[in-house]
């Protein structure tokens, strides 16, 4: 068939004509992926069986086997006891083979409809496809190009979505471009450069706020006790603060509802004011007489609503987590007095206000300008000028949920992204500029001598006490080392006579720094 002119005896003509021979060629090749064909469907499920379904055969298991039970037709429900024989015919001596059931079965009609599992088809998006044909000069292209591979909407290398709360206006989206990383960076070096603290402890800091605020269910708790209270006593008595929003409203409320002044507490020696009393109710009988009769209140919660405990449980609970966001803003505080002597720092009473305020006093602007003063170079996102703490908190947490990364894992990225990360070579054919060479500097050459690169390269060995040290001084060609940066040398041995140990070790105002 191949040469159908070479055969004995000679084939008919018209196999050799042209068209029939392509015909023929056709079969011929059909036949080298026949077997393939004919395997399609086999493929097919096994491919859904094992990578789609993840199913997988069971190894064999002697003297076990599975079983399947099936009903005649118009029988019920059949229970198969634990311990029923199964004869599974005769073995080579003809001798019965009986397999044992090993629990209660009841074979009945249902049936599998369908098995699924879940199968998640990826796309893997290497350097390479977001190098081609995407700007990556300056790390600002460069940082954006890593950020649509990993975070590009609706595939791999398209936009970032917009991030949410970082427009123009604070319920807008700003597009992420080079302006806007920028401004991101000049946001995180804002807090601790002006703030006074890490991006960590301000992210801690804020959401203590948040968690006091709103505490409507803690203030309706207090507020029905002393409503009560007051009432018992006038029966048109209102809370002067009706809506309280810190502990100075607090006592204004007490002490209207339990006609207190600063006199009150003078029968009752280390008590001062409420707050001790809370500290002092447990045994002293002075105390519990004082909540009684004074505050016409009762210890414990006996059913009338009036419980100075419940009512204090609460209080305590919201001064606490004021105390925690002081501690922060203190400690804030000391560092910029550290870095600025003429830096001052106020005292702040967590549980006053100033007298006579009409207005609720903003007890968080209050310790913060205690503690940090006035706060200058409030930085700018996106053409808007962030103004408080919480217009930075809003920006941190779009920037954590836009980029679906912490505030640390962003500025340590871009740290990385900004790095010079060229190579430097530092001697190559010859010593650097200005250097001073001390020590046996044999200089060889290749092909008699191997060579890394450039044409030369220098020989050393062992002296008489079985060391050799070349070094060199006063090179004008400096070379700056970074934090993280790597130092290597190309070192030739040879295997005929191996040195023991290599050092190297250089100066930068003592000989402190080796490498073996």
């Amino acid at each position: 068939m191949a040469q159908p002119r070479n055969g004995t005896p000679p084939v008919d003509p018209r196999y050799a004509r042209p068209h029939f021979a392509l015909f023929l060629t056709f079969l011929k090749l059909l036949s080298r992926v026949q077997g393939r064909m004919n395997d399609l469907t086999r493929r097919h499920l096994e491919y859904y069986y094992r990578e789609v379904l993840r199913l997988a055969p069971r190894q064999a298991v002697a003297d076990r086997v599975p079983v399947i039970v099936e009903l005649r037709p118009g029988s019920g429900d059949l229970l198969l006891s634990k311990g029923t024989l199964l004869l599974a015919g005769r073995d080579p001596n003809e001798e019965d083979v009986l397999y044992q059931t090993e629990a209660d079965l009841v074979a009945n009609r249902a049936s599998i409809g369908s098995v699924k599992s879940v199968f998640a088809k990826q796309s893997v998006t290497g350097l390479a496809q977001v190098c081609k044909d995407v700007d990556i000069s300056g790390p600002d292209n460069r940082y954006l190009a890593l950020l649509k591979m990993a975070l590009g909407t609706p595939n791999p290398g398209d936009d970032v979505p917009p991030l949410k709360g970082l427009g123009a206006n604070p319920t807008d989206a700003a597009l992420v471009t080079g302006n806007l990383l920028t401004d991101l960076d000049s946001l995180l070096r804002f807090i601790p450069e002006q703030l006074h603290m890490s991006v960590s402890t301000f992210r801690s800091l804020m959401k203590k706020k948040r968690d006091l605020f709103p505490a409507a269910a803690d203030w309706k708790v207090v507020n029905d006790i002393l409503l009560k209270v007051g009432l018992a006593k006038n029966d048109k008595f209102v809370l002067p603060r009706p809506q309280p929003t810190n502990l100075a409203d607090f006592l204004e409320n007490l002490n209207a509802a339990c006609r207190l002044n600063l006199a009150s507490y003078a029968g009752l020696p280390e008590v001062k004011d409420v707050f001790a009393l809370y500290r002092h109710r447990n045994g002293r009988d002075d105390v519990r007489l004082f909540v009684k009769n004074t505050l016409g209140m009762t210890l414990e919660d006996d059913g009338t609503g009036r419980s100075f405990v419940t009512m204090m449980i609460r209080i305590e609970g919201m001064y606490q987590k004021w105390r925690q966001i002081a501690d922060i803003l203190r400690v804030a505080g000391r560092r910029k007095q550290h870095k600025i002597a003429a830096h001052k720092l106020k005292a702040s009473d967590l549980r006053t206000s100033p007298v006579g305020d009409p207005v609720p006093v903003d007890k968080f602007a209050e310790l913060v300008s205690n503690n940090l003063g006035t706060i200058a170079n409030w930085p700018k996102v996106n053409g808007r000028t962030i103004q408080n703490f919480d217009d930075v908190d809003a920006a941190l947490r779009a920037l954590e949920a836009g980029l679906s990364m912490s505030a640390e894992e962003y500025s340590e990225s871009r740290d990385i992204i900004r790095r010079d990360t060229s190579d430097r070579v530092w001697i190559d054919d010859e010593l650097p500029r200005g250097a001073a060479p001390q020590g046996n500097w044999q200089w060889v050459s290749k092909p008699s001598a191997p060579v890394l690169s450039g044409t030369k390269s220098f020989t050393t060995g062992a002296n008489q006490t079985g060391a050799s040290q070349v070094f060199f001084q006063n090179a004008t060609s400096a070379l700056p080392v970074g934090a993280g940066d790597s130092l290597f040398a190309h070192v030739y041995l040879d295997p005929g006579n191996p040195p023991r140990e290599i050092m190297l070790q250089w100066n930068d105002g003592s000989w402190e720094h080796r490498a073996f």
